[in-house]
């Protein structure tokens, strides 16, 4: 019983760790769209 739950616990983690993860490479995907736009844009100097 021990056991399926330690695996039942490690599983939850896991699909939480990846739910993170892609969460996170859409916001840098975002990011790098707008890096992209950003570096595209003229930069003026005084």
């Amino acid at each position: 019983m021990f056991w399926s739950v330690t695996s039942l616990l490690k599983d939850k983690v896991d699909l939480n760790l990846n739910a993170k993860v892609e969460k996170l490479q859409k916001k840098l995907e975002g990011l790098q769209k707008t890096i992209k736009v950003v570096e595209r844009k003229p930069f003026f100097r005084n």
